[in-house]
């Protein structure tokens, strides 16, 4: 329960005074709950008695249940809010935390996994808490209680059975959630299976319908189904011999006490008919509160899996470290890039892209990267822009990028990547992510020099984005206009005029010249026209770059 223990201490502070609240309610709920079967006692030692008596312990039993009912729904109802506030505050910060990982971790092809073990992470924290607020604690409590009464009516001899009973009953649901783990996490690993191919299928969707082959392309995602469904089905199998076991133990444990009550019963000092059925009703209580034990530790036993693999996301390794020095701002040549000789390789070893020489460009300049498609150009401009890590190679100001937190790389550096991605909802949103603000007047500036009229209206600014309609035109003038609103200091474009029409990217390339005139720019482009317009050419070709060109907008 240490995990149980860190949420509280990070995020329980602000309701320490509501759990203290919710806790004593939970004392007396459970109180109540533990109250009307030693009633129900008396009131069957007073039958055949003075009837007066006997309408005072009935009428007993109507206020301990109206009680309780005035309770426990205050009680729910503030420890839910207590547990779904931490973990919605915790949650953001796992989000958050996940959003800071390296580029590297969002190109990964399991995405589907790692959104399916992100989602069984947090609900297992969740479950945890639930259980440790609404079901250990209250069941503690009430084990509890049940013991001290049967203590002082029964003697030792019931709690030694039941003690002996309850350690069986541990011993077995260990055992069974043991055996039972490795059910678990095939089950898990089958519906990571499904996550990645259920992505996989329908990012494909059109091209699938378009051919005709939905039957085809959804294969391994059908065939992924039915490994789940038989998984799915041993572990069922192994959760149902895993409950009659522990059912058993129960059985058994509420015979013997039975069994002992009777011989209490009949024996000399003998116990009353109604401290009998206090004894039998109890002891039942009591072993339904370890059975809920077990289903806790059972689910603990589920966390620890879900939390291994949430913690492996977790730990993944951040984008920027967070502890980095800040980088501040001194002069114009703050701003200056330096790229090194390098050699860029993929993970598996081969090479990708190679520069023999040093290119620097001064704060302010306009550089365009040119050469043929698949010649490296795009992984030049994502090793400049911090994208694909190559350590000691660019440096920001003379610092090392790398070794620059990413709040103060990006205040530095705005990059539009070749295929933008957009979120729902209006433009604002969309693609200004309700990060850059701009006025409304700039905004129809530039929305009307991209001919962007199409899917943007001043007029109706909270109009959502028909993301998904959009062609790869308005996708690249959108990309464009998100970088000018971010209006950092250096800005990446990557084919900024790519799927634009002549007029049309005549008039994209005048309003870019324009409005990064005295801040750096850095151009992919097979756009030649207004080549003359930039102070460097830097040429790649299968892989290597060639050759820098300053051109002085000669």
């Amino acid at each position: 329960m240490k995990e149980v223990k860190q949420l509280i201490l990070k995020y329980g502070q602000k309701h320490l005074a509501t759990i203290l609240l919710v806790a004593l309610a939970v004392l007396v709920a459970r109180a109540l709950g533990v109250l009307p079967p030693i009633v129900i006692g008396r009131v069957i030692d007073q039958i055949g008695g003075e009837g007066g008596l006997l309408f005072y312990w009935l009428g007993l039993l109507i206020v301990l249940a109206l009680l309780k009912l005035l309770i426990l729904p205050w009680q729910s109802r503030y420890l839910a809010l207590v547990v779904q506030d931490m973990i919605r505050a915790a949650s953001v910060d796992w989000s958050q935390r996940i959003l800071r990982k390296d580029f590297s971790f969002f190109q990964s092809t399991r995405i589907g996994s790692v959104m399916k073990a992100s989602e069984r992470g947090i609900m297992a924290y969740e479950k945890l808490m639930v259980f440790a607020f609404t079901v250990v604690f209250p069941a503690v409590i009430e084990i509890s209680l049940i013991g001290a009464y049967l203590l002082t009516l029964a003697g030792w001899p019931i709690l030694l059975v039941l003690g002996l009973y309850t350690i069986l009953f541990a011993w077995v649901a260990k055992k069974t959630v043991r055996w039972r783990r490795p059910f678990i996490d095939k089950v898990n690993d089958a519906e990571d299976e499904i996550g990645d191919r259920f992505a996989e299928v329908f990012q494909s969707a059109q091209t699938l319908k378009i051919f005709g082959a939905w039957l085809s392309g959804a294969g391994r995602l059908n065939q992924a189904y039915g490994d789940y469904a038989g998984k799915a089905t041993n572990l069922a199998y192994a959760s149902e011999w895993a409950r009659t076991l522990k059912a058993t133990v129960i059985t058994l444990a509420t015979v013997s006490a039975l069994g002992l009550g009777i011989f209490l019963v009949g024996g000399e000092g003998a116990l009353s008919l109604g401290d009998f059925v206090v004894i039998f009703t109890l002891t039942t209580l009591f072993m339904g509160n370890v059975s809920v034990m077990a289903e806790a530790y059972q689910t603990l036993d589920q966390f620890k899996a879900d939390k291994f693999n949430f913690d492996r996301i977790l730990d993944y390794e951040e984008f920027r470290e967070a502890d980095l020095p800040a980088y501040k701002v001194t002069s114009p040549s703050s701003y200056d890039l330096r790229i090194k000789p390098f050699k860029y390789h993929t993970p598996e070893g081969k090479l990708i892209l190679e520069s023999p020489f040093e290119i620097s460009i001064p704060f302010g300049s306009k550089v365009a990267i040119v050469g043929r498609t698949g010649s490296g150009k795009t992984t030049l401009s994502k090793i400049i822009a911090g994208i694909y890590k190559t350590r000691g190679v660019v440096e920001l100001g003379g610092r090392d990028i790398l070794k620059i937190s990413a709040e103060d790389l990006t205040k530095a550096m705005a990059v539009a990547l070749q295929d933008p991605e957009f979120l729902s909802g209006p433009l604002s949103r969309a693609v200004l992510l309700e990060h850059f603000v701009t006025s409304t007047e700039q905004l129809r500036t530039w929305t009307e020099g991209l001919f962007l009229g199409s899917v943007y209206s001043s007029d109706s600014p909270d109009r959502p984005l028909e993301v998904n309609g959009l062609s790869g035109g308005e996708g690249k003038r959108l990309s464009l206009l998100r970088g000018l609103a971010a209006g950092r200091p250096i800005t990446i474009l990557d084919e900024p005029t790519s799927a634009l029409d002549e007029h049309v990217a005549s008039q994209g390339w005048k309003l870019i010249l324009k409005e990064f005139s005295g801040r750096t720019l850095v151009c992919i482009t097979h756009d030649e026209r207004f080549l003359n317009d930039f102070d460097m050419l830097i040429r790649v070709d299968q892989g290597r770059v060639l050759k820098v060109v300053e051109t002085g907008k000669s």
